[in-house]
């Protein structure tokens, strides 16, 4: 009897030991200490892509703890620090690992001591070799508030500065050379990958992201940023003079719908855009307007590129915004995103009638409604 309950005991320690070690593994656990920090701040950490909040904290003695659920394949985050009513932030990477943060106030965004994540040790080492030219940018930046103050701004100085080739060009060009040789070097980590993905559009050639793709190992292949990497890799860039590439996607009712049903004779202009960048909202009256007032020349297909089913149904809102809007559950991952090459938003692509590419760009400006309109008469 006592040996069947000494054994019962003991299945039951296993069992919770293994319970707690299972909770932890799938979890990670941040604790700060950043002196500099008002007692009752109010601290939050939540992912870049999605922006979906994770957990929040209130600082105490300048210390403060988060925790919460992650895969073992880490992500990007968000640390936002709410101190006396100036929010500063810095960005993270990590899986379910146990962390320590120390420093003080003023190291944010990125001086501050981050130990015990591998992942987020690989982004460090690029952080302090980016950090000089993070440096001459705010330099430059500081220089032109100046000129602007002393009432010395012109059209000749400004070129200096912000035109093609221009001081802040130059030192972009200069950073974006040391990340992308830092990566080559470090292809393998998750970090680098995510990186990879994000650039693939703006900062690689096809060869050399096919050069970057065919170090990576076969573990590193089975990502899902190293999958999306293969499907833009796989898929010629379209460009003007191209029949559309056909895609599927929700609209507002939850129906797939293939992108070719909305060619009916008219103009398409197909936007990628989201709720949360400022030059998407800003073309919504742009949009608004074309509804409105050329919708027997041209059809406004908005594409949602986020994956959360509420931000669509608040954006694509019919009373406000009464055009054709469409999504993916898997937003940024999903085919039409990656065969469309789109590297942010807003990205327009203006279609024939007949599906033929007329333009493509990415951005709004107030020159943007012209250039449509200088097509579309």
């Amino acid at each position: 009897m006592k040996k069947n309950m000494y054994h019962s005991v003991l299945l039951f320690l296993s069992f919770i030991a293994f319970s707690s070690f299972s909770i932890l593994k799938d979890n990670f656990l941040i604790e700060a200490n950043i002196t500099g920090l008002r007692d009752g701040s109010k601290v939050i950490l939540y992912e870049t892509d999605t922006q979906k909040l994770v957990d929040s904290a209130t600082v105490r003695d300048n210390t403060f703890v988060l925790t919460g659920f992650s895969n073992t394949e880490p992500k990007s985050y968000v640390l936002q620090v709410m101190n006396d009513k100036i929010n500063q932030f810095t960005f993270m990477y990590f899986s379910n690992e146990e962390i320590k943060i120390n420093g003080n106030i003023s190291d944010l965004p990125n001086n501050l001591t981050i130990e015990g994540s591998e992942h987020n040790s690989v982004k460090s080492k690029l952080d302090k070799l980016t950090q000089p030219y993070k440096t001459k940018k705010f330099d430059a930046e500081q220089e032109m508030r100046k000129i602007y103050e002393e009432g010395k701004w012109n059209d000749s100085i400004k070129n200096i500065y912000l035109g093609s080739g221009g001081v802040l060009e130059q030192i972009s060009q200069e950073e974006r050379a040391v990340e992308k040789q830092f990566i080559k070097e470090n292809s393998n980590t998750y970090y680098c990958l995510y990186l990879m993905y994000l650039y693939k559009a703006l900062s690689y050639t096809d060869s050399e992201l096919k050069d970057v793709y065919s170090s990576l190992s076969s573990k590193m292949k089975k990502n899902k940023y190293a999958e999306a990497i293969k499907v833009q890799l796989n898929t010629v860039k379209p460009a003007a003079g191209d029949k559309f590439t056909n895609f599927k996607a929700l609209n507002r009712d939850g129906k797939l719908e293939k992108f070719s049903k909305y060619f009916d004779g008219k103009y398409v202009l197909l936007d990628f855009s989201s709720p949360t960048c400022s030059n998407s909202k800003n073309a919504l009256p742009m949009l608004n307007d074309f509804y409105n007032n050329k919708a027997d020349k041209i059809k406004i297909i908005s594409y949602y590129t986020g994956n959360n089913k509420e931000h669509f149904e608040i954006f694509s809102n019919k009373e406000e915004r009464p055009w054709d809007f469409i999504w993916n559950t898997d937003g940024e991952f999903n085919e039409a995103y990656l065969k469309y090459y789109v590297a942010g938003t807003p990205t327009y692509y203006l279609f024939a009638p007949n599906g033929v590419l007329l333009d493509t760009w990415m951005g709004y400006t107030e020159e943007t409604q012209n250039r449509i309109e200088q097509i579309v008469k």
